[in-house]
């Protein structure tokens, strides 16, 4: 879940920047980040200052006027590279325990227009963290306590490192102590008078895994979200000496505490929130809308993060009867898309269909939206009319003539769990965890009819049709793989089991790409779709769950680990790497646009990315009788251009880039090439616009031309 803006080829480090202008190394396409559209996120945890509330999301930061908390208004959004999973504002500077990123600084001076500052490694998941002074005090789930100076946002500094045996889940620190949550080993506690050096203290097992806690020296108490346990109400006045006053069962698991002025408030996931006094009985409890994970105490008023829904203010001035007040829904998540023309209709999840025009992509335009019943996993095309899936069971037939006004048509429920659909014809076949595969006869879109039921004795996810064939992909069952001669009856004619969970299939001529999960993608041949045969495995380290064919490229959306991109430009030899970038939620489904944009589908918004191919391209001629720098083309050129050249032997080259002043602004290209020709690829999108000197220099010689940048 992670966000980068810039690839490294083919495994080659940058060697250095001048001016924005970098150095690459073998040809690859490179991903920039444009925009994003239809955000959506889990809300982590919250922070709240006076009128303004922050909602710490796996994709960033939101910002809510709350000056009537029954009306929060939406004001800013920032993202980042981690989780977000909590934090601490401190003046105008919120620090986030950023998951495996580490700590990351946002700069809040402007709540409408935060800004990222920086992210520091902290040499492990950062779970939890407390701020004192110009200290932060992270609880890293592999290093233990780690403290960092963060006096510099721009340049902090570690000024220790305290391994604790366990992992570290969660941290507050309150009169020179740090009070640790760390799993098994349970309460930790830490004399942090001297940060670079931090003494243990004590430490008191709990009766479950510690997962969270919260500290109240005003009464001497440590209250610790033991999950299943309940919650554990611990006496510090001797912090050398804790021990417990009593365990609370809670209705669900504990998975946070909150101090009031007088109570505690639990989180309980689908149990919602708990109160409870400090002797540890429960005084109250309110029914959350989602599943309550982390709450914040203001005054009066309890804001509970929910996951997959968004949060929730709840007034607590009477603990017995707590009483909502408003409710924000973080909704959707795109799943995946279609394009007609320039426009793309997105299914995306809890929101329905969503339409946008991508006339231009850096600015897409949602145009409207078509609620669904529950959760939109699947959208189909077809001229005027669009065909959705939604996981509570309904087939939905939306026409489109006008994409600003959708108009719902029909609506054929088809049973609960259907997943993926894929049209063939005047057919459309879809697949369902629980049921199967239906063939939906849309010979007349305004009444489909189930013309077959099929039964499949697999859970399916995905569903593609090729030239005269079916591919459904099944877990545990790997492809199923059905003869459509006649579409109304498909007929099953080969499998290939795979080793992982299939999710996804997409076909180019003999060749089937398969997103199978851990397994990662398998490449068969399927010229004999009875006897599909393996060729190539692409292993990956995150879970595939999706991939997509455009031009010569196959992407691939590998959930935490964003999108990969690869060469597939000869289907004889096996697929190589050719460019990724993360991304901040689970990456679905890569869409690509055109030449130059990739829609990603991800669990928390439509990533937007430009793609251009950079660096050296080597090709096989025969051998150059001499070093030849030929026209770039094109010249002028906006953005990019290709300088090509041949070189008689293998050799250095360092190819330069000079200002009309003749200034060097940046070195594309030092190293090694064979013999033979060569193009570079160059990308000066973040140049100024003007006449620059490409320079090559040689074994066997300089040459140099002029090229102008026009913007």
């Amino acid at each position: 879940m992670r966000r980068s803006y810039l690839i490294l080829l083919l495994g080659v480090a940058i060697v250095f920047m001048n001016f924005g202008l970098t150095a690459v190394a073998q040809e690859g396409l490179e991903f920039n980040l444009e925009t994003s559209a239809l955000i959506s996120s889990k809300v982590n945890s919250m922070l709240i200052s006076g009128d303004v509330a922050y909602a710490l999301t796996a994709y960033g930061i939101e910002s809510f006027d709350i000056t009537d908390p029954a009306a929060p208004v939406q004001m800013g959004v920032v993202t980042t590279p981690g989780l977000s999973t909590v934090g601490e504002l401190s003046g105008d500077m919120i620090y986030l325990a950023d998951g495996p990123r580490g700590l990351t600084f946002i700069d809040v001076t402007d709540t409408e227009s935060m800004l990222y500052v920086n992210t520091f490694d902290v040499n492990g998941t950062c779970r939890g963290m407390d701020i004192l002074g110009s200290y932060a005090y992270c609880a890293v789930e592999d290093a233990g306590l780690v403290i960092v100076d963060v006096t510099n946002p721009l340049d902090p500094q570690i000024v220790s490192e305290t391994a604790l045996g366990d992992q570290a889940t969660s941290i507050s620190v309150e009169n020179d102590y740090a009070f640790i949550a760390a799993g098994s080993s349970g309460l930790l506690i830490y004399d942090v008078i001297d940060p670079a050096n931090p003494i243990s203290v004590s430490s008191l097992a709990t009766p479950g895994a510690a997962w969270t806690l919260a500290v109240n020296l005003g009464v001497d108490l440590v209250a610790v979200a033991d999950g299943p346990d309940g919650v554990t109400l611990i006496d510090v006045s001797d912090v050398a000496n804790p021990f417990i006053i009593m365990t609370a069962p809670t209705a669900g698991p504990a998975m946070h505490i909150a101090f009031s002025a007088t109570h505690v408030v639990v989180s309980e996931m689908d149990a919602g929130i708990e109160v409870l006094d400090l002797a540890g009985s429960v005084v109250g409890n309110f029914p959350t809308q989602g599943d309550a994970l982390t709450s914040v105490i203001d005054g009066t008023l309890a804001f509970v993060s929910e996951t997959r829904t968004g949060f929730e203010v709840v007034d607590i001035t009477d603990p017995a009867i707590p009483v909502g007040v408003s409710y924000w829904a973080e909704s959707g998540g795109p799943r995946t898309a279609q394009r007609a023309g320039d426009i793309a209709y997105i299914a995306n999840y809890s929101d329905g269909l969503a339409i946008m025009d991508m006339t231009n992509p850096l600015d897409p335009v949602l145009l409207a939206s078509v609620p669904t019943a529950l959760w939109c996993y699947d959208v189909i095309v077809d001229g005027d009319y669009v065909y959705l899936l939604d996981w509570h069971g309904e087939f939905t037939v939306v026409d489109v003539t006008d994409p600003s006004n959708p108009v719902v048509e029909y609506e054929l429920f088809l049973g609960e769990s259907i997943r993926s659909m894929s049209m063939c014809g005047n057919f459309v076949y879809v697949v369902s965890y629980l049921d199967g595969m239906r063939v939906i006869e849309v010979t007349n879109p305004l009444v489909p009819t189930v013309a077959n039921e099929i039964a499949i004795p697999y859970i399916c996810k995905g569903a593609d049709c090729g030239p005269g064939y079916l591919y459904v992909s099944a877990f545990e069952g790997g492809v199923q793989i059905y003869d459509l001669a006649d579409q109304a009856n498909p007929v099953l004619v080969g499998t290939y089991d795979a080793d992982g969970n299939v999710r996804m299939t997409t076909d180019v001529g003999d060749l089937l790409y398969v997103a199978a999960e851990d397994e990662g993608v398998l490449v068969l041949d399927i010229s004999d779709p009875t006897a599909p045969a393996l060729l190539w495995t692409l292993e990956f380290e995150s879970t595939v769950y999706g991939v997509s064919v455009y031009s010569n490229y196959l992407y691939v959306a590998c959930a935490e680990g964003g999108m990969s991109a690869f060469n597939i430009s000869d289907p004889l030899v096996e697929p190589t790497w050719y460019g990724e970038t993360d991304s901040p939620g689970f990456a679905y489904e890569a869409i690509p646009w055109d030449d130059d944009y990739v829609l990603l589908c991800d669990t928390y918004a439509l990533e937007i990315y430009s793609q251009m191919v950079v660096g050296i391209k080597s090709q096989p001629t025969p051998t150059p009788v001499s070093f030849k720098f030929e026209s770039a083309y094109p010249n002028p050129f906006n953005a990019t251009t290709t300088l090509n050249f041949s070189i008689p032997l293998a050799g250095d080259v360092k190819i330069a880039l000079y200002d009309a002043m003749g200034r060097q602004v940046g070195v594309p290209f030092d190293g090694m090439l064979q013999q033979g020709s060569h193009q570079l690829h160059l990308n000066a999108a973040n140049l100024s616009s003007g006449m620059y000197i490409a320079s090559i220099s040689s074994p066997w010689g300089d040459q140099a031309q002029r090229i102008v940048l026009l913007k």
